[in-house]
């Protein structure tokens, strides 16, 4: 299921690409920056708490400086948000997905897989429906945020222990963000994606809100 809400709040939407460099600078540090086929990492800013994201494009869309003092970004990114739910875990796998195109329009996508798998393959496939959407779509520099932490490391850093189960569909996905001018993926904690894993249990026929059972008091 796929839904689009215009919007003409261009504004907005510049506000949200100047805070981006902001993030960038403070990921940095832990970034992968593929250019003119070769992958090297920047250490040029030293961040302000450790995320690992990778940032993949052909172009020279970002450029550090010498001191990391400078970043020059493209400036019309679509942002996407993006979350995978298994349940039971493993068991049946939903999908959920919100795009911001770079005028503000926004679109979301909810749907089940037909695979099962663990919570890492829901992540994983949730990052490859968004990659294929946003490509079919016509976008070439994007920013997308996950909030699992073993997509990320596997995707963007050559350091992360392989999953071989997984290894062919995080290889996908590689390729998938190398096709683009620049895609950048970015970890966020779990409360910043609330949206998306509404939309990934809504598609398995779930509420947004994950029910949490708290432990009972010792008397």
């Amino acid at each position: 299921m796929l839904e689009s809400a215009p919007s003409s709040a261009r504004s907005a939407a510049n506000a949200r690409t100047g805070g981006l460099l902001a993030r960038v600078q403070t990921a940095a540090a832990n970034c992968f920056l593929v250019q003119d086929g070769r992958r090297t990492r920047s250490r040029s800013i030293r961040p302000q708490r450790r995320e690992c994201s990778s940032l993949m494009g052909a172009g020279p869309r970002l450029d550090a400086s010498a001191h990391g003092q400078q970043l020059t970004l493209h400036m019309n990114p679509w942002f996407a948000y993006c979350d995978g739910s298994a349940v039971p875990n493993p068991g049946r796998i939903g999908l959920g997905a919100v795009f911001t195109e770079p005028d503000g329009t926004r679109h979301t996508l909810s749907q089940a897989a037909h695979e099962n798998g663990c919570n890492n393959e829901a992540e994983l496939r949730a990052l490859l429906a968004t990659l294929q959407e946003l490509k079919s779509r016509g976008a070439d520099t994007l920013v997308i945020h996950c909030d699992n932490s073993v997509v990320v490391e596997q995707v963007g850093c050559s350091t992360a222990k392989p999953i071989p189960r997984l290894a062919s569909l995080f290889e996908e996905a590689r390729t998938l963000l190398n096709s683009f001018d620049q895609a950048t993926l970015m970890w966020i904690p779990r409360h910043r994606n609330r949206e998306a894993d509404a939309l990934a249990r809504a598609a398995l026929g779930l509420a947004g809100n994950r029910i949490v059972k708290l432990p009972k008091k010792r008397r």
